[in-house]
């Protein structure tokens, strides 16, 4: 995720779910579908750059450089809300590999205390449904999903080390309790009640 929030937005609705428009792919188009020990490599790598650790592909940058494709964008109106942006465009929160690589790598915080909820794998598709501890102040837990559309790299069919890499993250998440815990979030954001005891327009 990139995080390049504007200081002292003020988000009033939180972009928890998922519902995204997802691209149709032809399972038959790739000669084989990523394995489930596959999936949860990737996903330990992918944790490791949240977490500024290293990994066996190296640094969090060169473990980023390794998972992520050359043409790799990410999608996310939880983080367009957080930067204040409007949510009527392409959704896109990262346009390019490098754009993702310097805004997590170098100035995001470390993400603590990962739980790896679930992890779905669907061919070319993985689903990461994680709870982050610590963010921040850690005063709110956070909780999301991240889908990676993958594609084959040069070395799939023998099952390298990198045989897959992400060409699109689709990222939703808890975006109030992150901007409460990076302190980007200054005002009470917090409903006034529960629904039914909220006034509604008639």
């Amino acid at each position: 995720m990139k995080i390049a929030f504007l200081a002292g937005a003020c988000v009033a609705l939180a972009t928890s779910t998922f519902a995204l428009v997802q691209p149709q792919r032809e399972r038959n188009s790739f000669p084989r579908c990523i394995s489930r020990q596959e999936a949860n490599i990737f996903v330990q790598r992918f944790e490791s750059i949240l977490a500024k650790q290293n990994s066996s592909l190296g640094t969090p940058e060169q473990t980023a450089n390794a998972l992520l494709a050359d043409n790799f964008t990410e999608i996310s109106n939880s983080i367009l809300q957080l930067e204040g942006l409007p949510l009527n465009g392409d959704g896109l929160s990262a346009h390019s590999k490098q754009e993702w690589v310097t805004g997590v790598v170098k100035y995001a915080p470390p993400y603590g205390e990962i739980t790896n909820k679930q992890i779905v794998v669907d061919c070319d598709t993985i689903v990461w449904y994680y709870r982050f501890g610590k963010i921040g102040s850690g005063e709110y837990p956070i909780q999301g999903f991240d889908l990676f559309h993958m594609t084959p790299t040069g070395t799939y069919k023998s099952g390298g080390s990198c045989a897959w890499q992400v060409a699109q993250l689709y990222v939703e998440f808890d975006n109030i309790s992150w901007g409460k815990d990076a302190n980007e979030i200054v005002c009470n954001s917090t409903a006034s009640g529960p629904p039914s005891k909220r006034n509604r327009l008639s």
